[in-house]
């Protein structure tokens, strides 16, 4: 409101500026960054985030659209999404101490290279949809970048301190909160009749700028 922005932006601006593209570009970064060591971190992360992204962030775009609001079909979606499964088998493997044979766990190390690589593919596919000529930082994407990039990884940090919690586990959850807007934003925003466009540029400019800003995070960290 005090921004005085359009209804059909205001779900999207929450949604961007609060969530980020935890699993996608998120893991790929910190795999390079740490090492696969951080792997187990990013999922836990990821199971957190995407309950936010799901359950808060995806309800307010529709509710900024045409169709609505929370419904209890989007929790069934969200529960059968391969990646959730996927999270929960893993936690029940490892809390049950279940080792995988060495053949299985080659394919998912094979298929984990691939992320980074899929991550690049993704950001050159929303840029080259959006244009580079079409790509403008207003006000609006200005403060969103701010909450993205300073104020969400600078609380992350400030809740680690407040718990005790530092080292790997803390760097990791740093730059996580640092990544840029997640790309459901715009797939959501087309889908329920949100600005698409708006969404779309706050994800191409955000991808752009996760580039310069995890560098000098590192730095920080």
């Amino acid at each position: 409101r005090l921004m005085r922005l359009p209804h059909r932006q205001l779900g999207v601006f929450v949604m961007m500026a609060a969530m980020g593209n935890t699993i996608f570009i998120g893991l790929a970064m910190c795999i390079e960054l740490f090492g696969d060591i951080a792997t187990p971190y990013v999922m836990l992360f990821y199971l957190v985030s995407s309950c936010f992204t799901q359950l808060i962030g995806i309800p307010l775009v529709r509710w900024s659209g045409e169709a609505g609001g929370f419904s209890m079909q989007m929790v069934w979606k969200f529960l059968r999404a391969p990646t959730v499964v996927s999270v929960f088998l893993s936690l029940l493997l490892v809390g049950l101490d279940i080792h995988l044979p060495s053949l299985v766990m080659s394919y998912a190390k094979y298929i984990n290279n691939t992320v980074t690589p899929l991550a690049l593919l993704l950001t050159g596919c929303i840029i080259h949809e959006i244009g580079l000529r079409s790509l403008r930082l207003t006000p609006t994407l200005g403060v969103m970048m701010v909450f993205r990039f300073v104020i969400s990884p600078a609380l992350g940090a400030a809740l680690c301190a407040l718990l005790g919690i530092g080292g790997l586990v803390r760097s990791v959850y740093v730059v996580e909160l640092a990544m840029p807007v997640v790309t459901q934003t715009v797939v959501a925003a087309a889908e329920y009749g949100a600005d698409e466009e708006f969404a779309a540029q706050g994800a191409a400019l955000s991808t752009l700028a996760c580039f310069v800003v995890i560098p000098v995070l590192m730095l920080i960290l």
